[in-house]
């Protein structure tokens, strides 16, 4: 894939024995506060974050791929492993779940809240430019896209003047 935004391919890799290994350790759970917000809660107890909630749910996010979505103190997005480690500090305004090893974000610079969003955290516009990052955080594709809902692959599309993707379940930014 070429065109606007392109910086690296990303790839989908299988499960190593390191990930099986982890698998059979504790794992963080998510649990309601006190306050009533959810907080994501490390192994060993410690409160690593607040876990995102959808506007307009009670839910909270729940684990996507190994990965969960939490919200810093300033409202900004970030990422936290099944073992509550913050895999990628919150710095988005919006974010989907990872699907695979990629997920679509957007940056807090030029984003006003508008209206709801189901697939994002946040409050969108519709005019925000997307960018899709691996799981270290890293952008496989800078955020120059607009995104918009395709009935024909049932998912949203990223586009711009050049080149248009989306995302498939297993992380896959497919050409449209």
């Amino acid at each position: 894939m070429s065109g606007c935004g392109t910086t690296k391919q990303a790839s989908v890799s299988t499960t190593s024995q390191s990930e099986t290994k982890e698998s059979k350790k504790k794992l963080a759970k998510v649990v309601e506060g006190e306050d009533g917000k959810w907080l994501l809660v490390a192994p060993e107890g410690a409160v690593v974050g607040r876990v995102y909630v959808q506007p307009g749910s009670t839910r909270p996010d729940e684990f996507f791929n190994g990965m969960i979505r939490i919200v810093g103190d300033d409202g900004l997005i970030g990422f936290a492993n099944m073992m509550g480690d913050i895999q990628i500090q919150p710095s988005f305004f919006a974010a989907t779940r990872f699907k695979g090893r990629v997920a679509a974000v957007v940056l807090p610079s030029g984003s006003l809240a508008a209206s709801t969003d189901d697939a994002a955290v946040g409050l969108l516009t519709g005019n925000e430019r997307w960018g899709v990052i691996g799981l270290d955080g890293a952008f496989f594709r800078n955020p120059v896209f607009q995104r918009s809902w395709d009935e024909k692959v049932g998912d949203y599309v990223y586009s711009c003047p050049t080149s248009s993707f989306w995302i498939n379940d297993e992380g896959e930014l497919q050409d449209f």
